[in-house]
């Protein structure tokens, strides 16, 4: 089953960028990125999108902006 993946890159001059990428499995996401990017450009592996979803801290049950947006993205 497809999964969407999200990790942080490294881009030239040193810069990071959060990605999204469809894969199966964690070795195939990690795989493509590192096709795409270059050897080594993984910063943080990448972890299953839907995962990166919380709530905020006071435990109210509402969430941030932030993380509305991700869920949004996973709707895509």
């Amino acid at each position: 089953m497809i999964k969407k993946w999200r990790a942080t890159i490294r881009l030239a001059h040193g810069l990071h960028q959060v990605v999204f990428v469809q894969a199966d499995t964690f070795q195939k996401a990690s795989l493509m990125l590192e096709l795409q990017f270059g050897k080594g450009c993984i910063v943080r592996p990448p972890v299953v999108a839907a995962l990166t979803v919380r709530a905020n801290a006071r435990g109210d049950g509402r969430t941030s902006l932030a993380s509305r947006l991700l869920a949004r993205l996973d709707q895509l």
